[in-house]
């Protein structure tokens, strides 16, 4: 059987670290790719036309340079994920226990969509990918003002200033 996720893993786009953004006149939308180190993935950045270069560029290299503490508490909710769907889905080929940093190697297909978010001194954006446990759906967390602030299936539009006064 072929491990699509590991195989994700092992290429890189040539043009990841030179912070380039293209418009794409189909989706109204400017994008670009970027090699994400501590996921070991690239992530496609996708923001409106509204949302200003620099502030995209802020959020991304939010990602690349992520707090260990948010990385930690990252691969913590897509632990408890992943063990909720294998509790569901006896059937799921996934190690009985998956610890830390190594739960990275069962997500594939990182984006983020940065948002014209009404603070631009704080840095919002929602990330998304494929997880082994939940191929459907995948998941999304939403980052805002150095807080992971919702965790969740891929399966809504989030703006990360929405839990601004969530607890």
């Amino acid at each position: 059987m072929i491990n699509f996720f590991a195989m994700k893993r092992k290429t890189k786009s040539e043009n990841l670290n030179n912070n380039c953004f293209t418009f794409n006149k189909k989706y109204n939308e400017y994008s670009g790719n970027f090699f994400i180190e501590k996921f070991g993935l690239n992530c496609e950045v996708s923001f409106e036309k509204s949302v200003s270069e620099n502030y995209a560029k802020q959020c991304v290299d939010y990602l690349k340079y992520l707090p260990d503490e948010i990385f930690s508490k990252i691969c913590d909710l897509l632990i408890s994920d992943c063990n909720y769907w294998k509790h569901e889905d006896s059937e799921l080929n996934l190690p009985e226990k998956i610890v830390d940093r190594e739960i990275i190697n069962y997500i594939s297909d990182l984006s983020m969509q940065v948002y014209n978010h009404p603070h631009q001194n704080i840095v919002g954006f929602c990330l998304c990918g494929n997880c082994r446990w939940n191929e459907e759906h995948g998941f999304i967390i939403v980052i805002n003002n150095d807080k992971v602030v919702h965790y969740g299936e891929n399966d809504n539009i989030y703006y990360p200033w929405e839990f601004e006064n969530e607890k």
